[in-house]
């Protein structure tokens, strides 16, 4: 069942996901790694090929493939809401719309996240440039948010 269940996964699972999933804190892939179905590198196993992961996984019956694709989900929900969105997709659950409108919100919220650091980091590398080269820093400050305001930080300066 350990090698079902890593089906679920994917090809490639951290031991961690793979307990959750199984529902067993201790269980050890010992079978799976002395088998050769998986390896293990830096605490992530991985299927010895594709065809092993999507064989293994097709011996599963949709309704044990619906039940671990949901504690899949439940896995994955706190930290990689895009995933835990797929799982529960593959479950075939009423509740993956909400799951990928929760991933989307999240990826925007980061992508906003980084694109402010961004723009700030380019900032004060202007400011302090901007002060190295004898300019005024506040006209420097005052044209680059007038510029940065249009989306267009550095034709603002």
């Amino acid at each position: 069942m350990s090698g079902s269940t890593a089906s679920v996964l994917g090809q490639r699972f951290t031991l961690d996901s793979l307990r959750a999933v199984m529902n067993d804190p201790d269980y050890a892939p010992l079978a799976l790694l002395s088998a050769g179905l998986v390896g293990s590198l830096a605490g992530v196993y991985r299927f010895a090929h594709a065809l092993v992961t999507d064989g293994v996984y097709q011996t599963l019956l949709r309704a044990d493939k619906q039940t671990l694709h949901r504690r899949a989900a439940a896995w994955f929900a706190q930290g990689k809401p895009v995933l835990a969105a797929e799982h529960l997709e593959r479950a075939a659950d009423s509740g993956a719309a909400a799951a990928f409108l929760v991933a989307a919100r999240a990826l925007a919220d980061a992508a906003g996240r980084e694109r402010g650091a961004v723009h700030a980091a380019a900032l004060r590398t202007v400011l302090e440039t901007a002060r190295k080269g004898g300019v005024d820093p506040l006209h420097t400050r005052l044209r680059g948010c007038a510029g940065y305001r249009r989306g267009q930080l550095l034709r603002g300066i």
